[in-house]
């Protein structure tokens, strides 16, 4: 049985896409491969074993559902699905909310 979590491994969130995993794994692995890191070799080199280990659980489809049924990590179902990244408008710059926008705010939470 697996304790480690490796999801907070590639600090992603449960419901990831394969390709939101892949991209993580990439963006770590050129952070922590041992290669880029000479001052700290060790410490990269468990961090990036960490990581394969990782990904190999989790872009692998029948591997991942095992995972994710482990009894230690149920919690998961119960988190909020990943939003979709906003589209930034370039028009005009936006005003400063007004005292009543920040007050209906405040009420809205």
């Amino acid at each position: 049985m697996v304790t480690r979590d490796y999801y907070f491994i590639l600090d992603i969130p449960p419901i990831s896409s394969p390709e939101r995993i892949r991209q993580a794994y990439r963006n770590l692995s050129k952070k922590y491969h041992p290669d880029l890191n000479p001052h700290d070799k060790l410490n990269a080199e468990a961090r990036m074993k960490e990581l394969v280990e990782a990904y190999s659980h989790l872009i692998d489809p029948e591997k991942r559902k095992i995972y994710d049924k482990q009894p230690q990590f149920q919690v998961r179902r119960f988190r909020r699905p990943e939003r979709p990244a906003r589209q930034l408008k370039e028009a005009a710059p936006q005003k400063p909310p007004s005292l009543m926008q920040k007050l209906f705010r405040l009420f809205k939470r």
